[in-house]
């Protein structure tokens, strides 16, 4: 669940949108690759909920361990400047990452960033450690895409205005749940 993801003005045209535009992340797997997804403590219900009617083969171990000490971060940078959006597809983090997050949100505060994304790769074992780095800076939970790096990633993001999560037009159960759900984390980093 991207929240506030699109500006209004992309739907322009249909005038369907008065605010920012929330998108659900959807996927089909084609061709499965069962691997070993490492799996933070703190969204491992949450994860179990997204990934339980999803027909993929993972091996779930919680995640654990600290950020790799000899290891800088490696990641992959878009920014999306029509919709103010800066994105970034961590592809292993390092020491440094906390570090790495603070610059990236200076740049993109200069650059009038209105979403920021962090997709976290689930196939590393300290995953749960640049979660919680997000968390402190104040990301929520998005969701689960599987294969996004080959090995399935997980979103955390951070809107720089509350999100609206009464816009959303969802239609299906599962993605009202999944829309309450991160609901809920982001309330809880507010309280």
């Amino acid at each position: 669940m991207e929240m506030d993801l699109m500006p209004a003005a992309a739907y322009e045209k249909s005038q369907s949108a008065s605010g920012r535009v929330s998108c659900l992340i959807m996927f089909k797997s084609f061709s499965d690759r069962p691997h070993e997804l490492f799996i933070p403590e703190r969204y491992g219900q949450v994860m179990e909920f997204v990934l339980s009617d999803v027909e993929i083969a993972r091996t779930y171990t919680p995640s654990s361990g600290k950020l790799p000490g000899g290891r800088m971060c490696s990641l992959k940078k878009r920014f999306f400047k029509h919709a103010g959006v800066d994105r970034f597809n961590v592809v292993s983090a390092g020491a440094d990452f906390e570090d790495v997050v603070t610059a990236l949100e200076r740049e993109g505060r200069e650059q009038e960033t209105l979403v920021f994304q962090f997709f976290l790769n689930l196939s590393e074992p300290c995953v749960g450690k640049a979660v919680e780095v997000l968390r402190k800076k104040g990301y929520f939970f998005g969701g689960c895409v599987p294969r996004w790096f080959d090995a399935d990633g997980m979103l955390m993001q951070k809107v720089m205005q509350p999100p609206s999560f009464d816009s959303p037009r969802l239609h299906s159960e599962k993605s009202r749940q999944l829309l309450e759900l991160v609901r809920k984390d982001w309330e809880e980093l507010q309280g």
